[in-house]
């Protein structure tokens, strides 16, 4: 909401076309507020934040995590996805790389999770590739991992989550 009135501020005022990027990055320092500070309590010490433009394509590996008792909230892009991770807290973070307009959107959420929100929850890269120089860059960024297999994302999960 505190993001849509901001970028409704900037339009109307006749300035230059604003990235929307920056109007995220502006909104959450206005905001300055994480779930930590704000008190709240975590959802549950297994529920996980998968970011997904079509989280149909991930409904076997959801099903297969939930039945190590994980459950999920899903979130379909990095707005919506930024606004839960300001209300709550995760066990961890499951993102594809690519949202539109966004190639690299993964990265993105990752970012402003670390910098902007100080989030360090888990986060985890279920991309199309798990090469290792694009696993290390991940990893660089400060992502728990990447992968790009159901085995691969389970046995990450598992690890970010204690699960044995």
């Amino acid at each position: 909401w505190l993001f849509m009135e901001n970028f409704k501020r900037i339009e109307s005022s006749g300035g230059a076309p604003f990235p929307v990027e920056d109007a995220i990055a502006k909104t959450l320092d206005a905001l300055a507020l994480s779930a930590t500070s704000l008190g709240l309590t975590p959802q549950s010490n297994r529920t996980v934040l998968w970011v997904d433009d079509n989280p149909s394509n991930n409904f076997r590996e959801r099903r297969m995590l939930e039945r190590l008792g994980i459950s999920f909230t899903i979130s379909t892009g990095t707005d919506d996805a930024l606004g839960k991770l300001v209300r709550y807290e995760y066990a961890a973070i499951i993102s594809d790389m690519s949202r539109p307009p966004d190639n690299l959107a993964g990265y993105s959420l990752l970012e402003y999770a670390r910098k902007k929100l100080h989030i360090q929850t888990p986060y985890i890269l279920y991309a199309s590739s798990a090469l290792p120089e694009h696993v290390a860059a991940a990893k660089k960024k400060g992502a728990y991992g990447q992968t790009s297999t159901p085995h691969g994302l389970i046995e990450l999960v598992k690890q970010a989550l204690g699960i044995s």
